[in-house]
């Protein structure tokens, strides 16, 4: 069974029937736990089975399970990974697999939050993974989550926190501008007054729209 399986076993059994939904599911299921337990495992081990976690994500778009637990395993298993690690994650496309998991499953609030943790702990800190992030739609897909959920207050925390570690730099903040952040974050502030802050220091940072500056 797979749930005494270690992270090599379930890595493997994921590797070599990847194409099964139901057990790539399970071995996503079980990735994320071992990878949030006590244990510890090495650095090329968590990277194989970012891989194999990856390779099953893209092998089953349309399965809502198998995409979120996909991006709670990768948010698990890359939280205690290297610089070196990250960097091989988003090069085994760990990143585009989680924002198309994001854009696939909208309507799934637990999709968008662990979508949302996924692509924090892949990216945070490191420059080059934050510009793949960026550049594949990552403010777009945080501005369409906080659409897309008005009264869920985490995703909505989560959102804002996602606009705010991403959208560093004038492009960024005109991407989240063009994306409709303004008025997410306005709809939030609304919503939810400890977000009144956070909001404050978007709407203070965020470009005006194009037709403001021209009216």
């Amino acid at each position: 069974s797979m749930a005494v399986m270690g992270m090599a076993e379930a890595t493997a059994a994921l590797r070599e029937h990847v194409t099964v939904a139901r057990v790539a599911e399970e071995a996503c299921s079980r990735l994320s736990t071992l990878a949030e337990g006590e244990g510890e495992f090495s650095e090329p081990l968590q990277r194989q089975a970012v891989t194999a976690v990856v390779e099953a994500m893209q092998a089953h778009l349309q399965a809502e399970d198998v995409q979120t637990l996909g991006c709670s395993a990768l948010h698990r298993l890359t939280e205690a990974l290297s610089s070196a690690g990250r960097q091989a994650a988003a090069e085994a496309g760990a990143i585009e697999a989680t924002l198309n998991a994001m854009q696939a499953h909208l309507q799934d609030s637990v999709a968008q939050v662990l979508g949302l943790g996924a692509l924090t702990s892949l990216c945070y800190g490191h420059d080059a993974a934050m510009l793949r992030a960026t550049e594949g739609g990552a403010l777009r897909a945080a501005v369409a989550a906080m659409r897309a959920h008005p009264q869920d207050e985490g995703l909505q925390l989560m959102g804002a926190q996602a606009l705010i570690h991403f959208g560093k730099g004038e492009a960024n903040k005109h991407r989240v501008t063009e994306a409709g952040g303004r008025v997410v974050v306005s709809a939030a502030m609304e919503a939810f007054p400890k977000m009144k802050d956070m909001g404050k220091h978007l709407l203070g940072v965020l470009p005006l729209g194009a037709t403001a500056n021209t009216a």
